[in-house]
C-alpha cells in the first residue's frame, strides 16, 4: 500500500487492544486501534491526558506495565518485502529489534538514563549490545556526530552524568541516542513534556529540521 506521495507503509497497527488489571476490574486503555504509518511520514496523536496515547506508543514495541497486557491485535513492521509481527517476537528478538528498527524516546528523559554511568557509556552499551564488538572509540566518534546534530557539545556532554544535564539537554541527548543504531522509525512520547516553553519550541524546531534533512519516519 502506498500513500498519495508514493511512499510505502512502514508500520501497520491492526485491531490493537490493551487492558490493565485494576482494583475495580479491567481498564481498557487502547481499544481496537487501526493505523498505518508510511515511510518518511510524520504522524501525531492528539488527545487529553490519560486517553491512552503513551500506552499505544509503548504497546507498538510490546512494552506494557506489569499489570497490563495486550489483549488482541497485530503490529506489522515492513522491511525489504518482509513483514515482521512485532508482538510475536521473542524477548531476545525484541531486544535486537528495539532501537535498531524502531526507537522510542520516552516521556521524561531522566528516567531513561542510568544515573550512575556517564553519557558516553550509554552510547557504548547501546551499540555494543546490538552490534557486538565495536570499538569504543568508533562509537564515541559516531555518537559525537549525532550529539552535534541536536546542537550539543559532544566533547563536554559525553563525559557528564545524566544529573549534570539540564532538562532540555537530557531530552536532546536521548534523541541523539535514539538515532545511533539507524532506526527506520522513531516514536516520540511527548518529547517536550516537563520543559519550559522556549525549550519546547527549540526541540520541536530541531526535530523538524532533522526530519527535513534525513527523511526519518
Amino acid at each position: 500500500m502506498v500513500n498519495s506521495t508514493g511512499n510505502n507503509v512502514l508500520l501497520s497497527v491492526r485491531g490493537l487492544t490493551v487492558e490493565f488489571r485494576i482494583p475495580r476490574g479491567i481498564l481498557r486503555a487502547v481499544d481496537d486501534v487501526y493505523l498505518d504509518i508510511y515511510e518518511g511520514e510524520v504522524l501525531g496523536l492528539a488527545g487529553e491526558s490519560g486517553c491512552g496515547k503513551s500506552v499505544l506508543a509503548h504497546a507498538i514495541l510490546k512494552i506494557v506495565d506489569p499489570n497490563g497486557y495486550i489483549k488482541s491485535g497485530k503490529v506489522i513492521f515492513k522491511e525489504n518485502g518482509r513483514e515482521i509481527d512485532i508482538l510475536s517476537l521473542s524477548k531476545e528478538e525484541l531486544r535486537k529489534f528495539r532501537w535498531s528498527k524502531i526507537a522510542i524516546v520516552f516521556q521524561g528523559a531522566l528516567n531513561s538514563f542510568n544515573p550512575v554511568i556517564r553519557i558516553r557509556d550509554h552510547f557504548i552499551d547501546t551499540v555494543q549490545d546490538h552490534r557486538g564488538r565495536v570499538s569504543s572509540s568508533d562509537i564515541i566518534k559516531e555518537s559525537s556526530k549525532f550529539l552535534e546534530e541536536v546542537l550539543l557539545d559532544a566533547s563536554r556532554v559525553l563525559g557528564m552524568y545524566p544529573h549534570e544535564l539540564s532538562g532540555g539537554m537530557k531530552q536532546r541527548t536521548l534523541i541523539a541516542l535514539s538515532f545511533i543504531l539507524g532506526p527506520r522509525l522513531v516514536i516520540l512520547d511527548e518529547p517536550t513534556s516537563a520543559l519550559d516553553v522556549l525549550t519546547q519550541k527549540f526541540i520541536i524546531r530541531l526535530l523538524k529540521k532533522i526530519h527535513e534533512k534525513t527523511g526519518l519516519t
